[in-house]
């Protein structure tokens, strides 16, 4: 049984290792920073609404249901029945070369938990037809028209688009996850039951 035994020496493993003074260093992130604040909130879903198009609408539906953005994308019409989304595949990144990317669609989440339904608010009950009638002749609810080719929207359009409505508005730009960040935040900070967040965000814990 000794053949079996695997001999290193402790010292070479740590020698050979490396580590930067960085991968220990903790990283302080403003608050401000990590969601949409109080005062923001309002105007960005003001502004969303003014100016509704595809892209407006699928950063809407962010704020309202805390929907992934490679969830977003990869939407078609037949997941959406009255207010109830069905969240049932995602998009994911492949590098095919240096610095350029292929977006797929993986037909199941990202998660366990992310095969779930969403909810859109009484309120806004709205968007359910908004998203209907977005490309109701295309398998997928977000299309780009591109060099006169109609084509699946990918997260980096949803990214650019919520950039520039931030730099519209002044505010500090933040990435779409701040957008579901911020929904899940609303859902804790109003005391909702921690199990059910976990459901609704498609989170294991």
């Amino acid at each position: 049984k000794r053949d079996h035994l695997i001999s290193y020496n402790a010292d070479t493993v740590l020698q050979e290792l490396q580590i930067s003074r960085s991968d220990f260093k903790q990283i302080y992130k403003d608050p401000k920073e990590e969601v949409f604040t109080e005062e923001e909130l309002p105007r960005v879903l003001l502004y969303l609404v003014r100016h509704l198009d595809a892209q407006n609408i699928g950063i809407l539906l962010m704020f309202l249901t805390g929907i992934r953005i490679g969830e977003l994308v990869a939407l078609k019409h037949s997941d959406i029945e009255d207010n109830v989304i069905q969240i049932r595949r995602t998009e994911v990144r492949h590098l095919v070369c240096k610095g350029k990317y292929e977006y797929v669609i993986k037909d199941s989440p990202k998660t366990l938990a992310g095969n779930r339904i969403l909810i859109i608010p009484e309120g806004y009950s709205w968007m359910t037809q908004a998203l209907k009638n977005l490309n109701p002749d295309d398998e997928f609810i977000f299309i780009n028209t591109y060099r006169g080719q109609r084509q699946r929207m990918t997260t980096n359009s949803i990214r650019r688009r919520i950039e520039r409505v931030c730099k519209n508005l002044d505010i500090a730009p933040k990435s779409p996850h701040k957008a579901r960040k911020t929904y899940i935040t609303i859902l804790l900070d109003n005391n909702m039951n921690r199990k059910l967040v976990e459901k609704l965000s498609g989170h294991t814990n």
